[in-house]
């Protein structure tokens, strides 16, 4: 059977795997959560902020903020740890955030790590990152690093 724009296969009821089609130049938070909901996705909170082990992370280490150059931003980070060893600090991918690196904080932290879990903010050039770099380590008393990158952050 042909389908003639009419939402049947073989003469049955087609479920759409994709919402109907969109104005592209519309709202686009509207598409993402037709999206969503289309793929069965709960749009409000996800699964993952929702559990447990996300909140014992967020209910034991602060966001912190820190200015460090000329910069317009800021580094947000999450520091946990004794403050007299040396540091694993982690960079999350270019869309990642330091909530990314929640569960090696909550693993290595209570057995006598410091993890330092950053978000960096935007750099124009490699040598604007390790200007930053530097300076945030040293505002952190960092003097021992090992770096845990993921994607960029590995490139980084």
């Amino acid at each position: 059977e042909v389908d003639k724009g009419e939402e049947t296969v073989k003469g049955k009821p087609r479920s759409p795997a994709v919402p109907p089609a969109m104005n592209m130049f519309g709202d686009s938070s509207k598409m993402v959560s037709a999206f969503n909901q289309a793929a069965g996705l709960n749009t409000r909170k996800s699964t993952l902020a929702q559990s447990d082990e996300f909140k014992k992370f967020r209910s034991t280490y602060a966001l912190r903020q820190l200015a460090v150059d000329l910069n317009d931003g800021e580094w947000r980070y999450f520091d946990g740890g004794p403050k007299n060893v040396p540091v694993l600090l982690c960079l999350p991918s270019a869309s990642g955030t330091a909530e990314t690196m929640f569960r090696i904080m909550l693993g290595l932290c209570p057995k006598g790590y410091r993890i330092i879990a950053a978000q960096h903010p935007a750099y124009y050039s490699i040598n604007e990152f390790v200007v930053g770099l530097d300076a945030f380590l040293d505002s952190v008393e960092a003097k021992e690093v090992h770096i845990f990158g993921a994607s960029l952050g590995g490139f980084l």
